[in-house]
């Protein structure tokens, strides 16, 4: 480094030279007439003091870069590699501060991204331009409330109306005795023994549900905010509202996580706050959903700038939970087992928006009890520092982390590459499992022993598939994929939750509530 003077470069003595150290003053001496020369500078190396001078001047207390010349209050005193570097000044190191120094880092990050960015970009467009689905249609969904009509069941050798009463299901087929002493007409004419083929499927055990007493079941709705200010609630919103609401009746679910993009397509404002009421209250009205909803923000939400009308939302409604972009909670298994999610809000950290989190006294609120987050504005270093602690200190039996982009994906909104750290932060504190939406179709995906869970079609669906064959080439496996060239029927999707003491089951389900996929193995305990 050296600093300009006069238009000159001004030697720079040695920083810390220690006791004892001297600076030779050189002797003044007149100025002499500068030559009418024409100089030009070829862009290499670091810029010239004379190069420089009409940007800067050779004001003391300035620093060079590769190009141009930038004071120390701009934290941009920087090496070729954007590391804030200290200069001298008279022989003394004038220290560089810490917020520069973190600005700095945070440059390097930026930075790094956009070449991941810009590489995923040519890697996604190879993979895009070779798509073809080839992989057939869901067929259409079964009937979710209605079961197959009864017929009369006629015995054989050794059955009589004991052993139809005890039959119950054999197989495929259901028997139901309507005889003598039994409250229900016969559904099947003038047969005491009735039976029916049943489907025994994921779909008719839902149908049957009974909840266990030792779970705690809670729903996860994915990009559910209607499809614009026009168009305040989509067809299929309220079409997939309907299902929501029947399987939070037969579950008993206890809460929701919701998956962000509340509010299409540019967020909350003071001229659509009215949408709070229209998108959200009205659809999910049922008594069913009168829980806690658990919200993070998506790319929409922060179109205009801002989520301050969706955290403000927090007070004002008794089940809207957003108290900042970055928060957890921990909820308690009726055993006393634990499971804690951490919501996380990469987009407020890569789109560096800003927000006033809620005071820590709102937690008074009973929606808000079980929720902690950080009290001042996190800068990127820092919600990242605080999302490592939040993992590295859970003791909980579950881990979940949760943010509106997926890590990996099937379909055509592609990876995201600022969450390329999180597979290692997983592995490393053993987290449960990513959910995120943001893509508008639906993904149950294990790779190298962690699951992500994508749930993005509760509102805005669909995306074609276009990067199954790149999650199996880079050693992903597809548990379960629904997207545009192969949903057939489907109009709309959500997730259920089930947590036991044994195991977390997580199933997608279609807009009436049929159970489209279901584990074939919960996600089991981290101890």
């Amino acid at each position: 480094m050296a600093l300009c003077h006069n238009g000159h470069e001004a030697p720079i003595p040695t920083c810390g030279g220690g006791a004892g150290a001297k600076v030779e003053a050189r002797p003044s001496a007149s100025p002499k007439p500068r030559k009418t020369e024409t100089r030009t500078w070829d862009g290499k190396g670091l810029e010239p003091c004379w190069h420089a001078e009409d940007k800067c001047g050779g004001s003391t207390g300035s620093c060079r870069v590769l190009r141009g010349c930038f004071s120390l209050s701009d934290c941009r005193c920087n090496d070729k590699t954007g590391n804030a570097v200290p200069i001298c000044h008279k022989g003394e190191e004038v220290p560089i501060s810490q917020k520069c120094k973190v600005a700095a880092a945070e440059r390097m990050i930026k930075k790094a991204a956009e070449v991941a960015r810009a590489q995923q970009r040519a890697e996604n467009q190879r993979w895009k331009s070779s798509y073809k689905w080839t992989g057939g249609v869901a067929g259409p969904p079964p009937i979710y409330f209605s079961k197959p009509k009864w017929g009369c069941h006629y015995y054989q050798g050794n059955q009589d109306d004991a052993w139809c009463k005890n039959a119950q299901i054999i197989k495929d087929t259901e028997y139901g005795f309507f005889g003598e002493g039994q409250p229900l007409k016969s559904p099947c004419g003038q047969c005491d023994c009735c039976s029916r083929h049943i489907d025994v499927s994921a779909v008719y055990r839902f149908m049957n549900y009974q909840k266990p007493k030792n779970t705690l079941n809670f729903l996860i709705v994915g990009d559910w905010g209607g499809s614009g200010d026009k168009n305040p609630v989509s067809g299929s919103q309220a079409a997939t509202a309907k299902g929501i609401d029947n399987v939070a009746s037969v579950m008993g679910s206890e809460f929701v996580v919701g998956l962000g993009d509340n509010f299409y397509s540019r967020g909350l404002s003071k001229n659509n706050k009215w949408r709070l009421k229209v998108t959200f209250d009205d659809v999910y009205k049922s008594s069913s959903l009168q829980v806690p909803w658990y919200q993070i923000a998506g790319n929409h939400d922060w179109l205009d700038g801002s989520i301050q009308l969706q955290i403000e939302a927090s007070k004002e409604l008794p089940r809207w939970v957003l108290p900042a972009p970055h928060y957890s909670f921990v909820k308690t298994l009726p055993s006393g087992k634990t499971i804690k999610f951490v919501m996380f809000d990469h987009l407020q950290i890569a789109w560096n928006r800003l927000y006033t989190p809620l005071p820590h006294s709102e937690q008074k609120r009973s929606h808000l009890r079980d929720v902690e987050w950080p009290a001042k504005y996190q800068t990127g270093s820092e919600a990242w520092a605080w999302l490592d602690s939040e993992l590295k200190n859970s003791k909980d039996d579950y881990l979940v982390l949760v943010d509106h982009q997926p890590v990996y994906t099937i379909c055509s909104h592609s990876d995201s590459p600022g969450l390329q750290g999180i597979p290692e932060m997983m592995k490393k504190y053993r987290v449960t499992a990513f959910m995120s939406g943001h893509d508008h179709c639906v993904m149950t995906q294990t790779r190298e022993g962690q699951t992500f869970i994508l749930s993005g079609a509760a509102s805005q669906p669909w995306n074609h598939g276009n990067f199954w064959a790149k999650v199996l080439h880079n050693g992903g496996k597809i548990d379960f994929g629904l997207h545009l060239d192969n949903k057939g029927q489907t109009r709309g999707s959500f997730a259920s939750a089930e947590a036991s003491d044994s195991g977390l089951q997580i199933r997608h389900h279609d807009q009436d509530g049929n159970v489209l996929h279901e584990m074939s193995t919960p996600l089991r305990p981290r101890k």
